[in-house]
């Protein structure tokens, strides 16, 4: 019985480092795709007030 026990914990040891990297990796890829979304609705936003501000100069022009 203490066997098993014993071969549980060192395959539990083992696997410990390639577990945190994977969640590591895991953690890293969702902070990219949180902050590209971020970017992308950053630029969205600048662009629609780039718009907005020739709209209202084109408008002021033709008044």
């Amino acid at each position: 019985m203490k066997k098993v026990k014993d071969i549980i914990v060192e395959s539990s040891k083992r696997n410990v480092i390639p577990n945190t990297i994977f969640l590591n990796i895991v953690i890293f890829l969702i902070f990219i795709k949180y902050i590209a979304i971020r970017v992308k609705l950053a630029l969205l936003a600048i662009l629609y007030l780039l718009k907005d501000i020739k709209a209202l100069s084109i408008q002021e022009g033709t008044n």
